[in-house]
């Protein structure tokens, strides 16, 4: 998967561009943060991390700005870090 410096411009360039198939561009900035994108145009941000061992991956609204997704992000990586697998709550 690629990684990419994200920017809201280029959230909203592949919005109106998809790619051709289901792609996660992983933000250099942060760490287990990406932005998911389908051909057909559904897209969200996503959290990936391990709990107990097992690689979870936390969906969160695409429709939120790249700001408000980040701030998202930190807050359940803070629940991670606490011990909190934030899938199953």
């Amino acid at each position: 998967m690629p990684r990419e410096a994200l920017t809201q411009t280029f959230i909203d360039e592949t919005r109106e561009k998809p790619p051709t198939s289901r792609t996660i561009f992983w933000d250099l900035g942060m760490r287990g943060f990406g932005w998911q994108i389908h051909p057909a145009g559904h897209a969200s941000y996503c959290l990936q991390y391990r709990h107990a061992g097992i690689s979870r991956r936390f969906t969160i609204d695409g429709t939120l700005s790249l700001k408000d997704a980040r701030k998202c992000a930190k807050a359940l990586q803070g629940e991670v870090a606490m011990g909190q697998d934030v899938v199953i709550e």
